[in-house]
């Protein structure tokens, strides 16, 4: 605090003024420094109140450095304890009451109010000491007499080290509720500063805690690992601060603000935060609909600016001070932007020891230090709960984060730029069906050839969409709360991956609700556009000039990898990028301050995109792709940090309160150059006298928003209306937020596209990109079996996200009378969804339901259809007489003349590596061609010393990625959190076939694949047009052998020991090698149960894949005695094993000398097939493979 002795004692001698003899000196008491008189705190007064964790040390990864805890409004209350702050009565919802003394129902008793904070402290107060004969003898001394009240005593000495925290907040909900953290020893007053202030009636105290990890066992091994650094008990003990702030509502409340009340339907139209307050009816209810409202969160708009201080810690050296000048510029490029919408202009000002946690000051914060809480950036604000001002904001901005993963950026950015776009798998025309291995009648299945009634443009004409159907679903931030709660209540170790998965993106939810941007946002695309070329504090990384040093080669078409940058340029390249990455975010968290609220539809609104000028006008020489920096952006390399259009649009409404519009009828042009606007104000002020209005129901047209009633006025039209030229329509933005993210496939948090389609598109371009940065060491400390697991669990939450578009499709099938082939083949044939003719942007909502959502789904389907079919990594060779044969790039890499010709650590990719090569022709083989990944995981054939440890790994197999294809495919579930889910798989699509006209041939590929994985035919590849190999150029090129995708002998690593959900989920043994074919059948029926109660296509393709255990009440049946000695049964509906049984049958007795093989009839073989040699011997190879799949078929009894 603030407050000297000296000033103490002036202030006590001013109390004793009159009393000495004389004029000797008076001699005071020595005074406790933190004493203060009662009435410098003033219990008559209202205060804003606001707790923030101030620090953490980096290691200390749950603990959130400067996050902040929920304003609210409070009084203090002095007693014999010493002080209470306890929060007013939530029937306080406007300023007035609380300028009228009117605190309330109930709040004359101060313990109906919430008691929030405690302060233990002892009341003094003093006397001049007398003499005998009752005279001052100019000494001072403390009036202890039991007949002096405490509550006259006019001194208060707080101790603060004794402060007890009563309330409750997200910080506990989610950190201290785990039990896992144990305050160690009493708290103590901060060390860098006095630890409290109370300056002109405000009070500020921040209080150091030591904690120590609980001793139970989860608690230890969870911070042991939470970690980049493994085992280390160094870090299981940590000091945190927490800082505590009270102010006067009057000191940082503006007189003259006017709050805007913020309805549902303005707030699902512009996106800013909000305060909810309840009215109390006549009848005391407050929880009715008309009862409650938002205050929305802005700044005043008629302030002259918002004060900004950058924290100290911007001028600790030459690295801090680069941030400190990217922070300068980036303001200087907003400002404009932000006086041109009524918002008033930033303000910065030089670092003077301003904290984050102060309520009075606003505050950029830079974190320098490598904290391992993977943030970005953090822009929380506290606002007048009662009227909606922003009193306060702070901006945190994770410079050291950024830097530590600079060298991850990088590489990303040079192997993607060195391979160039990322293309789905290419198609062949006319590609006639496989017949290997032998042409059965049932491998090469014939589609059925349907015609389409279904005709999009009078669909169109007769069937307006309704607005529901457009409407996005939003799931409220409670029911996310509840359902982490019930999956936090299921044991760790029986948490299955679908149940990690939601944990995950209700973490994300929560992390994003609250204004954090995780670096996992970040991301840079491959095209030439995308290079890092921004300059931030008038540094760039070169890559044009003759002394540029990226390159790796003269021609400047590779870039150097991270680890070939000298250690001066990484430092330079390392820190230009987190500049980059650094400027942006800011510009984020700067219109969180300002209140904007994310905008996850800013990557799909391409009509609300920079113009070419505009982008131009903020020197960019490219259009970003998103019209709003409130999106998570994943491609930033290109994006300039300013505000977008919809950024605009929102501030101009929460602060301007108008909306742009056009006019009906007129040229766009004309608009565009000259926008008009529309002011809100009348139906502001409108909205406020009515909801305060006693004893009054709010009037239905002004409770869905100011927005709302102008359209029903007709004073304004939106998209709904109809029009007539002249009117005045209001201009449309995309827009969804965090509670749309669960509900809505087209509301993503790292995407781009502006339909399915294109969001499918990016999101299978994102993860080719990104698979070889995945699944390879890297010079990473931890890649071993758990984090294997953590990769396989990874791909299933990637896969099963994907694969909620089937809920979306499903939905909007209820708005047209169209089967999925149907809307398949229209979204594949149709004008307007080919492009040859337009009627509507691609981006609007018409031309996603009728042509993106199936081609999204459509290409989603192949795509995982595709992930299953690639075989372990083979390699095609040619030996001297022309035979071709394939062996698995596993087997070759590890060969002493190829491990000899490696570098340490080293792992071949492809089978035209020079050593692996190289290898093969001293073996007299040639390489025609390779296909595949590598199906196991592995150390590099030239092992790392440091890394040749048990369970270590250089590189991870494919399976996870393909049995998490398998799994999202057969998927009926889901993660939605909702009732309103579908029962749908994407095994239930077709796959369609346009054959002119209205004509098409229907394709059941998922049972056509299952084929492929029993019966080793290759028929979904090709009905797909997937060419799985490639040549040395990288030309898709036809198998030359005798090549079968799914061979008998192909075997799976041992799952990782300690995965037990993984095992569990995907019904794996529990140790040991296993059948892939056997794992990808199990999974059939793993995943068949859609829990309905009704016979499903998943009952029907976990019969078509399984045996019988039982032949109860079952007729048909074939029979097949396994090698144990068990009969199991085999009816029509076992598709597959009984067509094996028959075959199998047919073959015995057509090789049976005492059958007379013209009287057989014969169902699967022909008896050309049989009496021709060279057929004979690939039907008893065929016989062969079936008796063993009979083996390992799973068992079902449904």
């Amino acid at each position: 605090m603030k407050r000297s002795l000296v000033a103490s004692s002036i202030i006590s001698a001013l109390f004793l003024a009159g009393c000495g003899a004389d004029n000797q000196s008076y001699d005071l008491v020595e005074r406790d420094p933190h004493q203060v008189t009662k009435r410098e705190i003033k219990t008559d007064q209202v205060y804003l109140y606001m707790p923030s964790m101030a620090k953490a040390p980096r290691y200390a990864v749950s603990m959130a450095p400067f996050m902040q805890g929920q304003e609210k409004l409070v009084r203090f209350f002095y007693t014999e304890e010493g002080l209470e702050v306890r929060q007013l009565s939530p029937d306080v919802i406007s300023q007035a009451q609380i300028n009228n003394n009117d605190f309330g129902r109930w709040s004359d008793v101060d313990t109906n109010l919430s008691p929030l904070i405690k302060l233990p402290g002892t009341y003094q107060d003093y006397r001049c000491k007398e003499d005998a004969y009752d005279d001052c003898t100019n000494k001072e001394e403390e009036n202890t007499d039991d007949n002096v009240n405490w509550k006259d005593k006019k001194f208060f000495t707080p101790d603060y080290t004794k402060l007890a925290v009563l309330e409750r907040d997200w910080d506990d909900l989610f950190t201290y509720s785990t039990g896992c953290y144990t305050a160690v020893g009493p708290a103590r007053l901060a060390t860098d500063w006095e630890g409290y202030e109370l300056k002109d009636g405000a009070l500020n105290i921040e209080l150091e805690q030591d904690y120590q990890i609980s001793n139970q066992w989860s608690c230890l091994v969870n911070a042991l690992f939470q970690g980049d650094d493994g085992i280390d008990f160094n870090n299981l003990t940590f000091t945190v601060s927490n800082f505590y702030s009270f102010v006067p509502l009057s000191a940082v409340q503006s007189q003259d603000y006017e709050p805007v009340l913020y309805p549902k339907g303005d707030e699902d139209t512009f996106g800013m935060f909000a305060s909810q307050v309840s009215r109390p009816d006549h009848l005391g209810n407050n929880t009715q609909d008309g009862n409650r409202i938002h205050y929305m969160h802005r700044f005043n708009p008629t302030q002259g600016s918002v004060d900004y201080h950058l924290s100290d810690s911007f001028d600790i050296n030459p690295a801090t001070q680069f941030y400190k000048q990217i922070t300068i510029d980036v303001i200087d490029r907003i400002n404009p932007q932000l006086t041109k919408v009524g918002v008033p202009s930033i303000t910065l000002h030089q670092p003077s020891g301003k904290r984050s946690g102060d309520l009075r000051y606003n505050v950029i914060n830079l974190i320098h230090e490598p904290l391992q809480n993977g943030l970005a950036g953090y822009g929380p604000s506290a606002v007048n709960p009662v009227t909606g001002e922003i009193v306060h904001a702070h901006v945190n901005q994770y410079s050291g984060v950024l830097e530590s993963i600079a060298y991850r950026l990088w590489d990303r950015i040079a192997i993607q730029y060195n391979q160039g776009n990322v293309k789905p798998m290419p198609k062949q025309e006319n590609e006639q069906l496989s017949a290997a291995p032998v042409a059965l009648s049932y491998s090469t299945p014939d589609g059925t050839p349907l015609e389409s009634n279904a005709d999009l443009i009078v669909s169109v004409a007769s069937n307006t969409l309704p607005p529901a159907a457009q409407m996005q679903a939003s799931e409220p931030i409670d029911n996310a709360l509840k359902a982490l709660n019930e999956l936090n209540q299921i044991p760790q170790d029986t948490l299955t991956p679908l149940d990690l998965v939601e944990i995950n993106e209700l973490e994300k939810r929560l992390w994003a609700e609250h204004n954090m941007f995780p670096v996992s946002s970040l991301w840079s695309s491959t095209t030439e556009k995308m290079l890092p070329t921004m300059v931030v504090a008038g540094q760039s990384i070169d890559f044009t000039s003759e002394d540029a040093y990226v390159w790796s080669d003269n021609e400047r078409t590779q870039l150097k990898r991270w680890d070939q940058l000298t250690i001066e340029q990484q430092t330079h390249v390392g820190r230009i990028l987190a500049g980059i990455y650094y400027a942006k975010t800011l510009v984020h968290e700067i219109g969180h301050n300002l209140g904007l609220r994310h905008n996850f539809q800013g990557s799909n609104d391409d009509t609300n995109f920079f113009t070419k000028q505009q982008a131009h006008n903020h020197g960019l020489k490219y259009i970003p792709a998103y019209s709003s920096i409130m999106d998570y952006n994943p491609s930033m390399m290109d994006a300039l940090p300013v505000f977008g259009l919809y950024d605009k649009a929102a501030l101009r409404f929460a602060y301007k309160r108008q909306v742009e519009v056009s006019t009906f009828g007129s040229a766009s042009e004309a608009d565009a150059v000259s926008p008009k606007y529309f002011d809100l104000s009348v139906y502001d002020k409108e909205l406020k006298t009515a909801f305060f209005a006693e004893n009054t129901h709010l009037d239905p047209r002004l409770s869905d928003g100011v927005l709302s009633a102008a359209v029903n006025d007709a004073v304004l039209d939106d998209k709904w209306s109809d029009k007539v030229p002249g009117d005045k329509v209001l201009r449309e933005f995309k827009y969804c937020t965090d509670g749309n993210v669960s509900l809505n496939t087209d509301c993503n948090r790292h995407d781009e596209g502006r339909n399915h389609s294109e969001i499918n598109n990016y999101n299978w371009q994102r993860y080719y990109e990104h698979f070889s940065l995945s699944t390879q060491r890297n010079n990473r400390k931890n890649f071993d079996e758990s984090t294997l697991s953590d990769y396989a669990i990874g791909r299933v939450n990637t896969f099963m996200n994907w694969r909620e578009n089937i809920q979306m499709f499903d939905r909007m099938s209820q708005y047209i009378g169209w089967s999925d082939a149907d809307r398949l083949f229209i979204a594949q044939t149709d004008p307007v969804c080919t492009g040859q003719m337009e009627i509507w942007p691609v981006s609007d909502f018409n031309f996603d339901y009728f042509c993106g959502m199936a081609q999204g789904i459509d290409e989603l389907r192949n795509n995982l259809v595709n992930l299953v079919i690639q075989p372990d990594h083979q390699c095609e060779v040619q030996n001297a007489v022309g035979e071709v044969s394939y062996r698995t790039l596993n087997d070759v890499i590890y060969q002493s003349a190829v491990r000899s010709q490696l570098a340490q650590g080293e792992v071949p990719q492809s089978c035209f590596h020079p050593a692996i090569e190289s290898y093969l022709t001293s073996q007299g083989q040639t390489l025609l061609a390779e296909a595949g990944k590598m199906l196991n995981s592995g150390k590099a054939p030239n092992v790392n010393p440091k890394f040749n440890y048990v369970g270590m790994f250089d590189y991870y197999g494919f399976w996870p990625d393909k049995f998490a294809a398998m799994a999202a495919l057969l998927e009926r579930d889901g993660i939605r959190r909702t009732t309103d889910r579908t029962d749908s798989a994407l095994v239930d699509l077709p796959y369609i076939v346009p054959t002119g006209g209205n004509g098409y041939i229907n394709y059941d590929i998922f049972t056509i694949l299952l084929d492929d994985i029993a019966l080793g035919t290759n028929n979904a590849q090709t009905i797909l047009g997937t060419q799985l190999f490639r040549d040395r150029e990288g030309n898709a090129v036809a198998p030359q052998g005798d090549f079968t995708t799914f061979e008998l002998n192909t075997k799976v690593e041992a799952a990782p020991y300690y995965a037990k959900n993984l095992k569990r989920f995907y019904n794996l043994p529990h140790k040991g090698e296993y059948s892939q074919i056997e794992a990808l059948l199990k999974l059939v029926v793993q995943f068949s149960d859609s829990q309905t109660g009704y016979y499903t296509h998943g009952d029907k393709l976990a019969q078509y894949v399984s045996l019988r255990s039982s032949n109860d009440h079952v007729s048909q049946l074939e029979t097949f005695v396994r090698k144990n000695g068990q009969s199991y049964y085999a009816s029509p509906a076992n598709g597959l094993a009984f067509q094996m049984i028959q075959f199998i049958k047919e073959l015995n007795q057509l090789l049976d000398p005492n059958i007379d093989n013209s009287t057989l009839k014969l169902k699967h073989i022909t008896l050309a097939q049989f009496d021709e040699t060279k057929q004979q011997a690939k039907l008893l190879k065929l016989a062969n493979r079936y008796q063993q799949v009979l083996e390992i078929l799973p068992l079902d009894n449904r």
